[in-house]
């Protein structure tokens, strides 16, 4: 995603996670200042104080805002932040994408019907459940897994929210 949002015309991009200490959240802010610091950008990663909600993402990208920044691209961890987000960005008077380019790491429903809509990832959460429930079947059945860890790839779904700056 953050590749994706760099070519979409991105010189600098702002994380917004939620307050959660699990290797989901810190796999996460790991890989972006990984990733900032081999392209030689500054990191700029926001810790949504209270929770996951879209309440939560308005009010991170509102002090984010207050702190007198203002990136190009915003990447939410959750769905329910990035669309707390595209309200703060509405309401301090910019627009999505045309100010701010906007995706989230989940894909969902409400990602899809937000307006714009936004670019998300596609974690594929139906073949991850396939996968855990074959290891566990397997488990209990006595058998043998072939590895512990599968690796299932993200897909960028593009969607308005990212198309590219002028």
């Amino acid at each position: 995603m953050l590749k994706h949002l760099r070519d979409q015309g991105a010189g600098s991009i702002a994380l917004i996670t939620g307050p959660e200490m699990n290797s989901y959240t810190l796999d996460t802010r790991n890989a972006y200042k990984d990733w900032a610091e081999e392209q030689g950008a500054e990191p700029r990663s926001y810790i949504a104080g209270s929770g996951l909600s879209e309440e939560a993402g308005y009010e991170t990208t509102a002090k984010m805002f207050a702190d007198g920044w203002r990136p190009d691209a915003i990447y939410a961890t959750v769905d329910r932040l990035a669309l707390g987000s595209l309200h703060a960005i509405k309401d301090h008077g910019l627009s999505v994408p045309e100010d701010i380019l906007l995706s989230s790491l989940s894909d969902s429903q409400s990602a899809r019907l937000a307006r714009p809509p936004l670019t998300a990832l596609d974690l594929h959460p139906e073949l991850v459940g396939r996968c855990a429930a074959e290891m566990l079947i397997a488990l209990v059945e006595g058998g043998k897994i072939r590895s512990r860890h599968r690796l299932i790839p993200a897909q960028v779904v593009p969607r308005r929210s990212t198309e590219a700056l002028s």
